[in-house]
């Protein structure tokens, strides 16, 4: 069983997520090759090409987009392209902490607390 921590996961999942991003970009990209005018089939040939092409091409946004959700998941909107990036480039997907606040550091015992800021005018 795995977690949604992307600290937690082992490594070898980072690296299957991004062969799947991988492939599914790969199949997509293949998908839009005019195989059937490469090869000058006509008729029933060249529309059943095409569907099979089509086909190939939604399972590759399928794949795709399955993996980049994910990261949008772990990592928010902002974030999440470059993430996807690295993982195409490098063939792993870094882990990640979850966007949000920064932890607040436990308060020293005996310090001074610091004056906040006033805040600022612009």
């Amino acid at each position: 069983m795995t977690s949604d921590d992307p600290e937690r996961d082992p490594p070898h999942k980072h690296r299957a997520h991004a062969l799947m991003m991988r492939l599914g970009i790969t199949l997509w990209i293949v998908s839009w090759v005019p195989v059937a005018a490469i090869f000058g089939w006509t008729g029933e040939a060249r529309i059943a090409t095409w569907i099979v092409q089509v086909v190939i091409g939604v399972i590759g946004l399928a794949l795709a987009g399955r993996e980049f959700a994910q990261i949008v998941k772990t990592v928010g909107w902002r974030r999440a392209p470059r993430i996807a990036g690295v993982a195409l480039w490098r063939g792993s997907v870094p882990a990640t902490n979850p966007p949000g606040p920064s932890p607040v550091p436990a308060p020293v015992p005996g310090a001074v607390p610091a004056t906040p800021r006033p805040p600022s005018r612009r």
